[in-house]
């Protein structure tokens, strides 16, 4: 049983050590890392190289060339290009508490023995949000920012409510690849390549998750997507905006959903356009 994990590293000298070395203490290290450097110009490819000197059976330094693809793009780059039973996403900044891997493991191989089942699945967990210098901010992704892992395994909330299934949690194997790939246009050059797994596996196959953090997710200035502390109090602000100016709901629409027709099955826009809109006219009841 082998995990591919698959980094895509971009100006991130700062913290990938850190990354690193948070994988090659795992308890479980039935994986090899395949690390793509996206064009970076501040010692990224030095450190990345170096690691794959120390470990020439473990890590390994992949598309020599670096041109930016950007977030998106670059993930699934790596994903088409690596092939293993299980996969995982990971960022650069973060930092992957000992038992992450072992855990989403056990996990996923409730809902798939062997990483080649004909049904999509994915794994995903909580995580612990720190500063950059790895203070802790909160507990729990979940409870501090109303994300309900429930929300995943709908193809619809998982569009419109705040996402609980971050790339750098999950777990999943070759069929949820498979569709993956297949609309590998729908991530573009930004930081999607997650959700698409996500929406192919509510759509066709299995979702699971661990209810505990497993990772410590880092956020900084440079972050391609960051945590943001969300109320309701604060949504109830949307909501009066958005009454106030009703144009906003479609334009805010377009930018949010546009990219979906990009995915490998049909998606109602109307559904989602009630979705979005109950979301903002009910704060209360958005989780």
């Amino acid at each position: 049983m082998m995990i591919a994990i698959l980094l895509s590293a971009y100006n991130g000298a700062k913290y990938v050590s850190e990354q690193i070395d948070s994988l090659m203490i795992q308890t479980c290290q039935n994986f090899k890392l395949y690390i793509r450097v996206d064009g970076s110009a501040d010692g990224t490819s030095e450190i990345v190289d170096d690691y794959a000197r120390r470990f020439p059976n473990k890590i390994f330094r992949v598309d020599r060339d670096g041109n930016n693809l950007g977030c998106g793009q670059s993930f699934m780059w790596l994903l088409e290009h690596t092939e293993a039973d299980y996969y995982m996403y990971c960022d650069q900044d973060d930092i992957w508490l000992p038992t992450k891997i072992e855990e989403t493991l056990h996990k996923m191989q409730e809902l798939d023995t062997t990483g080649h089942e004909k049904t999509a699945s994915v794994v995903f967990t909580d995580a612990i949000i720190t500063d950059e210098n790895m203070n802790v901010t909160a507990d729990s992704l979940w409870k501090s920012n109303h994300r309900n892992p429930e929300d995943a395994r709908d193809v619809y909330r998982y569009a419109v409510y705040r996402q609980a299934a971050l790339g750098c949690t999950m777990m999943f194997n070759n069929e949820a690849r498979r569709l993956a790939l297949s609309g590998k246009a729908y991530p573009a050059e930004r930081g999607l390549h997650d959700r698409l797994v996500v929406f192919v596996c509510a759509k066709y196959g299995k979702v699971g998750y661990v209810s505990k953090p497993l990772i410590k997710y880092r956020q900084h200035s440079k972050n391609v997507t960051s945590f943001q502390k969300i109320t309701n109090e604060g949504q109830g602000t949307v909501a009066r905006k958005v009454l106030k100016n009703p144009l906003r709901v479609f334009n805010v629409f377009e930018i949010k959903f546009g990219c979906m027709n990009n995915l490998p099955f049909h998606i109602s826009k109307s559904r989602l356009f009630f979705m979005l809109c109950w979301k903002w006219i009910m704060p209360n009841r958005w989780n």
